[in-house]
């Protein structure tokens, strides 16, 4: 086993006196893609901000690829992240977005920039010559995961992407994330409500419930407990609510 591309030790962050986490523990191998599963409310988006350097926690300690907490800033150079909220700037094209980051970023040529694009289903028919921030939703949101990849991130952040996506654009995000994780080393955290939506892309399965890590399984783990023959979402949601509650009554 390398080092660790994420490590959390009793973080805790507080709002109006209430633990919206409440010392979670959490370590994240390299070259894996982790699904994060909870409730609203559950501490999903806060602990992706703590991460990701939006938010300061007021207890426990961060480590990110390796670095020590006093090297977190430069660690988070090799951050990829959507959170929150699609994040482009709206006045400009799709295309000027993806530049505009590219620049900031360096080192990343045009091509990069086309593949991502065309790997997102980006296309100049949808975009034309409008401003991101005049493109429908569904392209807004293939442009900030687009703009996650960009840099080819050793570490990647997606808060709730397959939230207001398609079925065609969720295997485009797929095919992406299986490419991107065959060319160079990277470690995914993906969060999100529904199991089944994560369920395709994920090799772990962290759950969280009210600001605490219930457990945190394997794929293989967790297909050792899921019945034979199931196909359907509901079904796969039926499953994760029952696993989550045996989960959370052991915890």
């Amino acid at each position: 086993m390398g080092e660790a591309a994420l490590a959390v030790k009793g973080l805790t962050k507080r709002y109006s006196g209430r633990a919206v986490l409440d010392r979670v523990d959490l370590t994240l191998e390299e070259n894996r893609v982790y699904a994060l599963l909870g409730e609203p409310g559950s501490g999903k988006t806060t602990l992706l901000r703590c991460v990701g350097g939006l938010c300061r926690p007021d207890e426990g300690e961060i480590s990110v690829l390796g670095n020590l907490p006093r090297d977190l800033t430069a660690a988070r150079r090799e951050v990829g992240m959507l959170i929150d909220q699609p994040a482009y700037c709206a006045d400009l094209t799709v295309l000027n977005n993806m530049r505009l980051q590219a620049r900031i970023i360096g080192g990343v040529d045009k091509k990069r920039i086309a593949s991502l694009m065309k790997a997102m289903g980006i296309t100049p028919r949808q975009t034309g010559r409008r401003s991101a921030g005049g493109c429908p939703p569904s392209v807004r949101l293939s442009l900030a995961v687009a703009l996650a990849f960009l840099g080819a991130p050793r570490l990647l952040i997606l808060d709730e992407p397959y939230s207001g996506m398609d079925g065609d654009t969720a295997e485009l995000l797929k095919t992406l994330l299986e490419r991107e994780m065959s060319e160079h080393p990277m470690t995914a955290l993906i969060s999100g409500q529904f199991f089944a939506e994560l369920y395709p892309v994920a090799t772990d399965f962290i759950i969280m419930d009210r600001g605490r890590v219930l457990s945190q399984m394997t794929k293989r783990e967790v297909e050792a407990r899921l019945p034979a023959g199931i196909s359907k979402s509901g079904e796969y949601e039926a499953f994760y609510r029952a696993l989550a509650k045996e989960v959370g009554a052991g915890s």
